[in-house]
């Protein structure tokens, strides 16, 4: 089955919306959702290791609770550690 010319170039509804399609998948993205440049790296770090700081010594302290049974007061024990070893940590970024 041999095609015409002018029928070769025309292309179906289909096949245009499949090559569109490809296109775009394949090009780059036009801008990154989120965009972190080096000078965003130290806030980054620090930001880090306060929140874990206080995230773990809270953990310490939820298990200390159901341990001991002395439910709030390991939870705010940890609270109020955790934001002293974040704030250290914190100052030991920043002394570097």
């Amino acid at each position: 089955m041999t095609l015409d010319p002018k029928e070769a170039n025309k292309r179906s509804p289909f096949e245009a919306r499949l090559n569109a399609l490809e296109k775009r998948l394949h090009s780059p993205l036009r801008k990154p959702v989120l965009r972190f440049s080096r000078q965003d790296s130290p806030l980054i770090h620090a930001g880090i290791e306060f929140f874990s700081g206080v995230v773990v010594s809270m953990l310490l302290g939820v298990a200390f609770d159901r341990y001991q049974s002395t439910h709030p007061w390991g939870l705010l024990t940890g609270f109020l550690l955790g934001l002293g070893a974040g704030f250290w940590n914190v100052f030991r970024l920043i002394k570097r």
